[in-house]
């Protein structure tokens, strides 16, 4: 080795990479404005990266980056097509405003639905508390016609009047299967069922029952 020469590079000296050149934003915005879609599809390559940075900041979800990413990019190509952006710098700041401004929207629209979907289910659990408690009071009552009718019932002096109304009314069996048990025909059946009635309602009034409010 000469004297003064500098040393051969050592294998384990890894060279420093070259620096990525900066796209040429001017070139492309003014080949985009003369009607080149190659330079249109050059342009968009180069701020997809910044974009998608900007939109996985600022969007809180991340399903949403690549649809608002293309958004951002339709509106910034549609502005260099016009030559609403011409200086370079501009772009790219027209750019990343674009993508804040369609990030802050779409979270604008998602807390929106949100709060519509909240009251949705609040308006929907209101309209089902309020069917339970009108279930509730519907089975309360019946529940109380229910014990008047059996305490009117246990008043009754006759077995036969007791048994052939429950039976009839409450268990709700057939008149034919009562006047098979009771060896009647369906005049004398019902006859004895008009009877029982009458005696019914005659208790009911003396105990001052009143069916509506029951």
């Amino acid at each position: 080795m000469a004297e003064g020469a500098p040393p051969p590079p050592s294998a384990d000296v890894v060279p420093m990479p070259r620096r990525a050149e900066a796209p040429d934003y001017a070139g492309m915005l003014a080949a985009v404005r003369a009607g080149d879609t190659r330079a249109e599809t050059q342009l968009l390559q180069a701020l997809t990266a910044p974009l998608q940075v900007v939109l996985r900041h600022r969007a809180r979800h991340a399903e949403s980056v690549d649809d608002l990413c293309q958004e951002a990019l339709i509106a910034v190509l549609q502005a260099a097509r016009q030559g609403r952006v011409s200086n370079p710098t501009a772009l790219v700041e027209y750019a990343l405003q674009t993508a804040r401004q369609l990030a802050m929207n779409a979270e604008r629209k998602r807390s929106r639905r949100q709060t519509t979907s909240v009251a949705e289910i609040a308006e929907t659990a209101d309209e089902t508390q309020r069917e339970v408690g009108e279930l509730i009071d519907e089975q309360r009552q019946s529940e109380k016609l229910r014990n008047c009718v059996d305490t009117v019932l246990a008043s009754m002096p006759s077995e036969r009047d007791r048994q052939l109304l429950h039976s009839y009314y409450l268990n709700e069996t057939s008149s034919a299967d009562l006047q098979a048990q009771m060896t009647m025909n369906s005049q004398q059946f019902g006859k004895v069922l008009h009877r029982a009635r009458q005696r019914f309602s005659q208790i009911w009034q003396a105990l001052k029952y009143d069916a509506s409010s029951a």
